[in-house]
């Protein structure tokens, strides 16, 4: 099957589960429903308490994103205006959030870590401090080429 097809099998079938997702990583994650296609990447940052500030007791976090075949614009992203930053004109990568009622998320993602990915969902700007790329997405619906 080639990709647009299994896109458009994905955005269909995943709609209704992305209405009734619920309570996700941010409390207003809300909004379109977009979808990015590139590798998938991961990444060890420091965390809480410090998020590097005190590297001998802050603990160590592995975050996944997705490193965009083609950078996309703020537009295409579905991104709202931000407060008072200047937005970039585009994004190369996508950090992926699973929220809490996504429990086979993790386990995917470590499995197909370097592996071309298809991820669905909502994405916003970075907000908390252990959002480590300028754009996030919670996710709603994962696929591999």
């Amino acid at each position: 099957m080639t990709i647009l097809p299994r896109v458009l099998v994905l955005v269909l079938v995943c709609l209704p589960a992305l209405a009734a997702y619920g309570q996700a990583k941010h409390e207003s994650a809300s909004g379109p429903v977009t979808t990015v296609i590139g590798s998938l990447r991961s990444k060890v940052v420091f965390g809480p308490p410090g998020f590097g500030e005190t590297p001998k007791t802050d603990s160590k976090v592995r975050v996944f994103y997705v490193q965009l075949q083609t950078p996309l614009t703020p537009a295409q992203l579905h991104l709202s205006p931000t407060g008072g930053a200047e937005p970039k004109s585009s994004y190369s990568e996508v950090q992926l959030w699973c929220g809490d009622r996504f429990d086979s998320c993790e386990k995917f993602l470590r499995t197909h870590i370097n592996r071309a990915i298809l991820a669905s969902g909502v994405s916003a700007y970075a907000l908390e401090a252990n959002d480590v790329f300028p754009v996030t997405m919670t996710i709603g619906a994962l696929d591999t080429q």
